[in-house]
């Protein structure tokens, strides 16, 4: 629990995780096989919310005393800083990889999923649009290193 202190309010900073867990599961299969999963928690971070827009005026030209064009324009309205708390985030992760020589350089193959059973986990809300927007996706992945 983290707070900082302003001049008449506190608020709680974007760090402030309440709980985190990361587990991670690692496995030599043997002849350069191994295998791996990590899964991860956090709960929810703090975020400002919107509360809405206003149109705000402004003059098209500093001349015209009449504002006979005026200018309205979306301005945004937010409640206190952090006061909100994110949904929590959690994903698995795994990975299978073989390395091996062959006789002046050596392999690594590795093939990854990220995010395994898909979860939509919140990355930020779009301020113009109000749209949620999500953290990667199930994404496999495959990786080739060779040294030389």
């Amino acid at each position: 629990w983290t707070f900082k202190p302003r001049a008449d309010f506190t608020y709680h900073p974007g760090y402030d995780s309440r709980h985190a867990l990361n587990l991670i599961l690692d496995f030599n299969l043997g002849a350069g096989w191994h295998a791996g999963a990590v899964w991860f928690y956090n709960s929810g971070r703090p975020f400002t919310r919107q509360l809405g827009y206003y149109d705000k005026l402004y003059p098209s030209s500093e001349n015209n005393i009449w504002f006979a064009n005026l200018n309205f324009q979306p301005f945004l309205l937010l409640e206190e800083i952090n006061q909100g708390r994110l949904p929590d985030y959690h994903r698995l992760d795994v990975s299978v990889s073989k390395n091996f020589e062959l006789s002046f350089m050596k392999i690594y193959l590795d093939f990854s999923i990220i995010n395994v059973y898909d979860r939509k986990n919140l990355f930020y809300f779009d301020r113009e649009t109000g749209e949620r927007i999500n953290m990667l996706p199930f994404l496999p992945t495959a990786t080739v290193k060779i040294e030389i």
